[in-house]
């Protein structure tokens, strides 16, 4: 699923979208599912071009990054295109 019409810090459209595994399969695919609890604690962000260029795993399964890191590194991928 693809989100649009979210806003950036500064209340601007985002550009592009955000990607959804809700079924899971790409989490399968990469090895990533952790099956017990049925969700994987990895970020992967990718450039329009396919290219990985920022992944995290969290140590633990209760932890998660915060929004602003999540779109911090967006805004760092934006900014190294200029």
């Amino acid at each position: 699923m693809v989100e649009r019409g979210q806003l950036d810090r500064s209340g601007a459209p985002l550009r592009g979208g955000k990607l959804s595994d809700f079924e899971r399969e790409v989490s399968r695919t990469y090895d990533t599912l952790l099956e017990d609890k049925f969700f994987s604690n990895r970020y992967v962000l990718i450039d329009r071009n396919g290219m990985v260029r920022w992944t995290f795993a969290e140590t633990t399964t209760g932890t998660r990054r915060e929004n602003a890191v999540l779109l911090s590194e967006l805004e760092k991928l934006e900014s190294s295109k200029k």
